[in-house]
């Protein structure tokens, strides 16, 4: 990882004597990792974020080198998880958990870079010092290549405590008081996610002994510490990019990187979102969901008064355009995600499918459950387009639009519970 040319690399002794006298302030024990992330999002503290570098980063590191093959890499994908924090930060629900997130987050990018290097024919450096092979009949090659897939396919309660005692070195009180459980509690969890991962790995073809499983993991230990120039220009480009003012600081595979990782993980998001308001829609297809009509305050024209029948052919077209609704927003969807269509038809899609819902007619609690995911899409279209405004890649009159939708969605919502 190198800094872009031309650019001073950030000088961070000020910062860190800002930490440690910080650190000192609160006692002997640090603080978690819930308040430095709170100190982060509210301020921009980079003496805080730099805590949670300095704290996770080796871990982070160690998970990148086992995925890429290619010291410089390795240190460009750990960058580039670290500036998905930062701009991920105010989305963690569980900030007892930071050590598990960046595990999952690092993979992920990790891999993102593998990936990209594979499709241009690139050959990977190798690293030094690998590890010797644990145990005869397993190398530990093979081994390193599946271990953060498995491991981040396990339930949150499993992986957390592996990653905190294992990844990162803490003791069993260590990372009890880090996920705020009992020691009892944080032991059995650690025992059954390790039981876990050994069946995992061992459906892999990796047949290993609980013992050899431990000592696998014990291999996996993170770094000592990040290289120096890593960790001083990490956090101060962090707190820029959460503050919106982009990625000049960083260099531009970096740059790069971060922002395709951000964009699959809103387009995942919006994935779910989307696959939740089509399923709402197949509802309203059914026969006899139309008894109940929403207000005419609704965003769509008055429908027929309930007592009069309507025709075949009327029902036949209302149910029609509702699935004709539903194919036009999984349409948009995908076009968005092959960059040839704004995130803003999206909106449009959605609220048709909603209109069209409507007007066929859906029982209270159905019409009322259809809004909600459509307030939830548009909820997630608009802060997606708070952090591209602030980035300077959209234009003010489209930020508006987006609220406007989210604002109308939830009047919606209201006059339908009303």
């Amino acid at each position: 990882m190198t800094a872009p040319q031309g650019r001073e690399v950030p000088h961070m002794a000020n910062v860190l004597t800002h930490l440690r006298c910080w650190l000192a302030a609160h006692g002997p024990e640090p603080p978690p990792d819930g308040v430095l992330l709170d100190r982060f999002i509210a301020a921009r503290d980079e003496a805080a974020f730099a805590a949670l570098l300095e704290r996770h980063g080796p871990m982070v590191l160690g998970t990148c080198q086992r995925v890429l093959h290619d010291a410089h890499d390795a240190e460009d994908a750990c960058q580039a998880t670290f500036l998905i924090l930062a701009r991920k930060a105010a989305s963690i629900r569980r900030p007892g958990a930071v050590g598990s997130w960046l595990h999952g987050v690092a993979y992920r990018v990790a891999g993102k870079l593998k990936a990209r290097g594979a499709r241009r024919g690139v050959p990977s450096g190798a690293l030094e010092d690998v590890p010797e092979a644990p145990a005869p009949d397993v190398t530990w090659r093979e081994v390193r290549g599946v271990l953060d897939e498995e491991l981040r396919q396990l339930p949150e309660r499993y992986r957390a405590p592996l990653v905190l005692c294992y990844l990162e070195g803490k003791t069993r009180d260590e990372a009890a008081r880090q996920l705020g459980w009992s020691v009892g509690t944080l032991r059995g969890r650690l025992e059954r996610g390790r039981e876990r991962l050994r069946l995992r790995l061992t459906r892999r073809g990796l047949t290993l002994s609980t013992a050899l499983c431990a000592s696998v993991l014990v291999e996996s230990a993170a770094p000592a510490a990040l290289p120096a120039g890593l960790a001083e220009t990490t956090a101060p480009a962090a707190v820029r990019f959460a503050a919106g003012k982009g990625l000049a600081a960083v260099s531009a595979p970096v740059a790069v990187l971060v922002e395709g990782v951000l964009r699959a993980m809103f387009l995942s998001k919006v994935k779910t979102t989307v696959a939740v308001v089509l399923a709402l829609g197949v509802l309203g297809t059914g026969a006899g969901l139309w008894a109940w009509r929403a207000p005419a305050a609704q965003p769509a024209p008055a429908p027929e008064p309930a007592a009069e029948k309507r025709s075949d052919r009327m029902q036949s077209l209302l149910e029609a355009r509702v699935k004709v609704a539903r194919e036009m927003l999984r349409g948009r969807l995908k076009e968005f995600e092959a960059g040839v269509s704004p995130l803003s038809v999206c909106l449009g899609a959605s609220r048709r499918l909603v209109e069209a819902q409507r007007e066929l007619g859906l029982k209270k609690d159905e019409w009322i459950a259809a809004l909600e995911a459509h307030v939830k899409l548009t909820k997630e279209i608009y802060e997606a387009n708070q952090l591209r405004f602030k980035a300077g890649q959209l234009s003010p009159s489209d930020l508006k639009e987006s609220e406007y939708s989210y604002l109308e969605a939830q009047i919606w919502l209201e006059r339908a519970k009303g």
